[in-house]
């Protein structure tokens, strides 16, 4: 369009929390909505995205095998990954699974996964 200024380009975000800053997330994040509390801590553990963990179904957990299975609808890369399940992120589902009186299964070994 003539006598508009094209927009300068809109630079990319690099912050990341501080040890500190996680710190003090996780510990506050309880206080909030209960199921808000858990989603921020597997985000933390995790380093997954926001919908793969707000989305996320008990088929898609291996308690025994320590992992997490995402079929490749879920990713935004199109493609299945298993994602490793920490200490922290296991206590983090057994609370979870308490308070709802679940017993997380074995994921599903019929899917075809990645590892990273």
């Amino acid at each position: 369009m003539e006598g508009m200024e094209t927009p300068k380009a809109v630079k990319a975000r690099e912050r990341w929390l501080s040890d500190s800053e996680l710190a003090r997330v996780w510990m506050q994040v309880p206080e909030c909505h209960r199921c808000f509390g858990p989603i921020v801590r597997l985000l933390i553990v995790t380093g997954q995205r926001r919908e793969e963990i707000s989305g996320l179904h008990w088929q898609e957990l291996d308690r025994a095998g320590r992992e997490m299975r995402l079929s490749g609808d879920r990713t935004k890369n199109g493609e299945p990954t298993t994602i490793p399940l920490n200490d922290l992120a296991v206590a983090e589902l057994d609370k979870v699974a308490t308070r709802l009186r679940f017993t997380v299964q074995p994921a599903s070994r019929s899917n075809a996964v990645t590892r990273r």
